[in-house]
């Protein structure tokens, strides 16, 4: 009764919706730059106006967000989903700022593997956020391509393992594979990223069948491939959280330890990204 007399906000599952399109897109350009090999300049510019479109996008879900009484989901849930999705952009833009400035030599098959696996996480990605519009109607679905994009993930770093041994075993140049075990990193991270929106998607889920206080959820900090993940605060345009809340007794995140969220930040200024307050001993920090 209720929900047919409080207007329903779906500017968020539009933004949400066309930054997927435009992550994707960017995503299928980077694999595209590693298949034709350089010059890579206007790939390279191509992808930042995607990245730059996508955050235009982003910047109006954040202003949204402090302006809507009503919304769809949980407003850290939000917020999350908009800083998780900027973070594949971002990260996937990285990827072709470093092969403009390196140029490197020749292209690393495992890097076009990776570059592959990319555009997979990123459909997937798309395709869970397309869910959300009917959050609790599409469980299944939602839950198989968790589990596909934890896969997918899976493959990345093993992916990215072996490519950085067969770099170290053949590669005699040291610039060339300085500049290969960066972008491989890279490039690897931005699927991490993917599965990182995978995670938040199942926090938003959880939250529709948990109370908050019964059931808090966490940010976390972990080890993933020898390379510490850890968790900032950051303003849009800048530096990026590396990883995301999740809940400490989901079956899939059990193992990883971090930071309690105490409190939203309910009142962070429109254009910056506030995720609560974290409490370790007796000090509360905001971030």
């Amino acid at each position: 009764m209720f929900r047919s007399i409080i207007p329903r906000e779906e500017v968020f599952f539009d933004n949400f919706e066309n930054i997927c399109a435009l992550m994707t897109e960017a995503a299928m350009a980077l694999r595209a730059m590693l298949e034709t090999g350089g010059p890579y300049a206007e790939a390279a510019r191509r992808i930042k106006e995607i990245e730059a479109q996508a955050d235009k996008l982003t910047h109006h879900s954040i202003e949204k967000l402090h302006k809507t009484f009503v919304t769809p989901l949980d407003r850290q849930d939000i917020l999350r989903l908009a800083v998780g999705l900027d973070d594949i952009l971002d990260t996937t833009e990285a990827v072709s700022s470093l092969l403009d400035l390196y140029n490197p030599r020749e292209t690393m098959q495992e890097a076009l593997r990776l570059s592959d696996l990319l555009v997979q996480g990123t459909e997937k990605v798309a395709a869970m956020v397309g869910l959300l519009r009917h959050l609790s109607k599409q469980t299944d679905r939602i839950m198989a391509l968790a589990v596909e994009l934890n896969q997918l993930e899976n493959d990345a770093d093993q992916a990215y393992q072996q490519a950085v041994a067969r770099l170290f075993q053949e590669e005699d140049d040291p610039k060339e594979l300085i500049k290969w075990k960066d972008i491989l990193e890279h490039i690897e991270a931005a699927t991490d990223r993917c599965e990182d929106v995978s995670d938040i998607i199942d926090i938003a889920f959880d939250g529709r069948r948990h109370s908050r206080v019964d059931h808090p959820h966490h940010y976390r900090g972990h080890h993933r491939g020898g390379r510490h993940h850890q968790v900032v605060g950051r303003q849009m345009g800048g530096g990026l959280p590396d990883r995301v809340g999740l809940d400490p007794d989901h079956p899939r995140h059990c193992h990883r330890r971090g930071l309690d969220v105490v409190s939203a930040a309910s009142s962070t200024p429109a254009g910056e990204i506030g995720f609560g307050t974290r409490k370790r001993g007796n000090q509360d920090d905001r971030y």
